[in-house]
């Protein structure tokens, strides 16, 4: 019977060896490779990102004074002349067009992704508040270029020129009333 719970014990005790040996295992190698891997995901989609949002932001706002980045949290930082400017200091056009910016690049890096969910629709609440007209046509004419199958733009501007449909809404006496204007197809 002692022979027999020795030999329990001596397995026990190489089972706890072995189990020693993984948990080193996992927390000096695997644990650290993973991180470093994740590490290096999220630098790698940061730095995209950056790069988009920095292209859409020069596409719809021309003022060569201003720049756009995202810092390592994805945090948009704005530079008027490499001084660094609070949001909530730009003009109406530049913060649409920092905010417009910032949804056009997630937008354009999630449809990158080779693997997972590709968004197909995409809605603007009022993306071009304060836009020049000038503004509101490049903002026509990139939406019409847009790859997603969908695009809603919620908007009082009627400076839309390439739209395929108007869906108007009005409010009487706590009515809603619908219109629809189709074009193209």
């Amino acid at each position: 019977e002692m022979k027999l719970e020795l030999k329990k014990l001596k397995q026990t005790k190489l089972d706890i060896n072995k189990l020693d040996e993984i948990n080193e295992w996992l927390n000096k190698y695997f644990i650290n490779t993973v991180q470093l891997i994740e590490d290096h995901v999220i630098h790698t989609i940061n730095y995209k990102f950056n790069e988009l949002f920095k292209e859409w932001f020069e596409l719809l706002v021309e003022d060569t004074s201003i720049t756009v980045r995202v810092d390592e949290k994805f945090t948009p930082i704005i530079e008027h002349n490499g001084f660094e400017q609070p949001y909530d200091e730009l003009s109406g056009g530049e913060s649409a067009g920092a905010a417009l910016a910032y949804r056009l690049a997630l937008n354009n890096l999630m449809r990158r992704q080779p693997t997972g969910f590709r968004p197909e629709l995409l809605i603007l609440d009022e993306p071009t508040n304060g836009f020049s007209p000038e503004q509101l046509t490049k903002v026509s004419n990139i939406i019409s270029n847009i790859e997603n199958k969908q695009v809603f733009i919620i908007s009082h501007n009627q400076e839309f020129t390439i739209l395929d449909q108007i869906i108007n809404v009005t409010k009487e006496n706590d009515v809603s009333r619908i219109q629809t204007q189709s074009y193209g197809d």
